[in-house]
């Protein structure tokens, strides 16, 4: 019974995403790198390499993706967020791994993690920390996946030690002192982390430090 409910499950997204045309089918397979989900804004720099779609073209994609039920919406007073039951992006990220260029769509996600990061960085420190702090809670996910993936499939240490040491005061905010310790540690094992420039590595090591002091770790 299990078997057959997966095939049938199978053949549905099968015929599903044999609707779409090639254009929305990669725009499709490149959503699958959002954990957690995404905006708007944040697919039309994700899924839109070369630029040559604009934000309405992205929009009307997610339209015919929601449609077709590949893809969730959810509409609030903060705006329209959208994303992917975990079956579906299982699948989505089954079409990412055949094409040339998924690790350039990894890599542009993680890209996009690191710009929220250091914007986020000062404006927690001001009149918009609320925001702020809203916005994180909401790409929490998405940042965890790309501090994952540039420590553990990329290895790039530049990229996870940037992201260590912008997230520091969003960790302090929401008492993820474990979380970033953690993200911390890896990132400065990296090969190529004792190289980085003395700002960078400075900053993961005061990341490291904080997250550890508060969790009354102070021989580490």
């Amino acid at each position: 019974m299990a078997l057959s409910h997966h095939r049938t499950l199978q053949a549905a997204m099968d015929w599903s995403h044999a609707l779409l045309e090639p254009a929305q089918q990669a725009v499709f397979a490149s959503l699958s790198v959002f954990r957690g989900g995404w905006t708007l804004d944040a697919a039309t720099t994700v899924v839109n390499p070369r630029r040559t779609l604009t934000r309405e073209p992205v929009a009307e994609t997610l339209i015919r993706l929601y449609e077709k039920s590949l893809i969730t919406l959810e509409a609030s007073e903060s705006g329209t967020r959208y994303g992917m039951l975990e079956t579906m992006r299982e699948y989505a990220l089954d079409r990412l791994s055949r094409t040339s260029w998924a690790a350039e769509a990894r890599e542009r996600h993680a890209r996009w993690c690191l710009d929220l990061a250091e914007a986020s960085d000062s404006a927690l420190r001001s009149g918009e920390q609320l925001a702020w702090l809203a916005r994180l809670d909401a790409e929490h996910a998405n940042l965890r996946a790309a501090l994952d993936w540039a420590i553990d499939e990329a290895g790039d240490a530049e990229l996870a030690a940037r992201m260590v040491g912008a997230l520091r005061v969003y960790w302090q905010r929401r008492a993820h002192y474990r979380e970033g310790n953690d993200y911390a540690a890896r990132a400065l094992a990296l090969p190529g982390a004792a190289r980085l420039p003395a700002p960078v590595r400075g900053r993961a090591l005061l990341s490291a430090g904080i997250t550890a002091f508060f969790q009354a770790r102070y021989r580490d």
